[in-house]
């Protein structure tokens, strides 16, 4: 009879089969593939494993979990092969079954011939007692036969008697042989029943491992859930403090730009303040009517107090003011006449100290035509 094994299958459900049933393929690598349809079984690990879901190169050791569910199930052995009827522990069975009958039958015929043995020995015996009290007197010859007779009697016993003692010795050992085999019988039976209850044992460890898994399952769900909600409340803490600085830089952007509106303000109350001085000298000079015109475009004078107008090419930022030859070292104040209304907001900056001879001007930016120019007053 064929080995029988216990497994459970892809739903759960705990299957027997016998080892023919089973592909047994040796030992589990990692590049094998493994079909449940064949019940493809590996060795890992001193365990045997059988496909219950057909997988490729999945460690029989790695845990169940419900992302990464076990394909493999436990292969357990419930009951071991018994011999057949042309097996070796059968035909060993047998032989000590044949020993035992061939000791019955030469125990009956050494028990035989002892008897014949005896039955002879008795009938030498009486034959010597007639002759040798025979009425007729002894006859010498009658008693020789009597005596031969009676030795004959004496060896049949002896030979009886070590048939009669082979037989016991043969029926002991025979007897010995049957409870060797009937010893082997119940060892077979108890490991049987071993590991029925090894099986059992086996089945209450997986349905309580089952439980476990279950139960660890649901802890996993819970602090999946648990880690979510915690998540979300970190996204919702994290959005309200991008909120917070995204209204926090709004703020300071608006400060500061309320602070640069306050200095372009007071720069252009300055530049006002500037300007209408530049207008009174200007208005001097006009008064003046003194020409003097150089290498510039036209550099006119009142006093100490000089004006010149600079045309600016287009793509322009930086203004070249030489040739002034002036007997000082004057303060420079300038603006940027706009060619029209959609022109840029064009300002001067001076760059560096002026000169006597000149001096350097840097726009806030590049000029997108020609009739841009350069006012520029100039005071000792």
């Amino acid at each position: 009879m064929l080995a029988v094994y216990a497994y459970v299958d892809a739903s759960g459900n705990i299957r027997k089969a016998e080892s023919d049933e089973f592909n047994f393929l040796g030992t589990w690598t990692s590049s094998g593939t493994y079909l449940a349809l064949t019940k493809d079984t590996v060795n890992y690990s001193n365990s045997q494993y059988v496909a219950a879901v057909t997988n490729y190169g999945h460690n029989p050791a790695l845990p169940n979990t419900p992302s990464n569910p076990q394909p493999w199930s436990p292969l357990v052995l419930i009951s071991p092969a018994t011999p057949g009827t042309n097996s070796l522990a059968q035909d060993a069975f047998n032989l000590a079954e044949q020993a035992y009958d061939l000791a019955v039958v030469g125990t009956n015929i050494g028990t035989n011939a002892f008897t014949l043995a005896t039955a002879g020995s008795n009938l030498a015996w009486t034959a010597f007692v007639l002759a040798s009290s025979g009425t007729s007197g002894t006859d010498p010859q009658t008693l020789a036969i009597a005596q031969a007779a009676f030795n004959i009697a004496v060896i049949g016993t002896n030979v009886g008697t070590n048939a009669y003692n082979l037989a016991t010795s043969a029926y002991g050992t025979a007897s010995e042989a049957l409870q060797i085999a009937v010893i082997g019988t119940n060892a077979a039976a108890q490991a049987s029943a071993v590991a029925t209850e090894a099986l059992s044992i086996s089945v209450l460890g997986t349905n309580a491992a089952s439980q476990a898994q279950a139960v660890a399952s649901e802890a996993l769900r819970i602090a999946i859930i648990g880690t979510n909600t915690g998540t979300n409340a970190l996204n919702l803490a994290t959005s309200g403090s991008n909120l917070a600085w995204q209204a926090f830089s709004i703020a300071t952007v608006g400060t500061n730009q309320a602070s640069a509106a306050m200095t372009v303000a007071q720069s252009a109350f300055s530049i006002a303040v500037s300007g209408t001085a530049v207008a009174n000298e200007a208005l001097n000079i006009a008064i003046a009517g003194t020409n003097g015109v150089n290498s510039l475009s036209g550099l006119l004078s009142a006093g100490t107090t000089y004006g010149t107008r600079i045309n600016i090419a287009n793509g322009t930022s930086f203004v070249y003011v030489n040739g002034l030859n002036l007997p000082f070292t004057p303060t420079v104040c300038c603006t940027v006449q706009m060619p029209g209304t959609n022109s840029l907001n064009l300002w001067p900056t001076l760059v560096g100290d002026p000169t006597n001879n000149g001096f350097v001007v840097s726009l806030n930016g590049q000029t997108d035509s020609s009739g841009y120019k350069l006012h520029a007053i100039l005071r000792a």
